[in-house]
């Protein structure tokens, strides 16, 4: 875990624990740094730096190309923004944020 999800990490419980009905309002007016901090998050869980139960990468299986843009560098952050807000169902986010923040909450624990 690196910088964003550190600095940012009240915004991500905060992100992980409003409704699916809330989500899409307040991922579209996050700023820059916000949308980095979850595209850290869908980076590290892609390159296995994030431990996931098999029920979680079942669920974020069928999302792996939306986890892979938000992890590519090449795409502007404000389109990451759409992908965070227009998510059917709030699938992605919450999963995602569900594997990250305890292992970010145990990073910095451990610090």
């Amino acid at each position: 875990m690196a910088s964003y999800a550190v600095e940012e990490i009240d915004f991500l419980k905060k992100l992980h624990k409003c409704g699916k009905s809330k989500r899409p309002h307040l991922a579209s007016e996050c700023q820059e740094k916000q949308v980095f901090t979850v595209c850290e998050c869908s980076d590290n869980y892609l390159h296995g730096k994030i431990p996931a139960t098999s029920r979680q990468k079942q669920r974020l299986k069928k999302h792996v190309n939306i986890l892979k843009n938000l992890a590519d560098p090449s795409i502007n952050w404000k389109k990451k923004r759409t992908y965070i807000a227009t998510q059917e169902g709030g699938a992605v986010i919450s999963t995602l944020l569900g594997i990250a923040l305890p292992a970010l909450l145990s990073y910095l624990t451990s610090r």
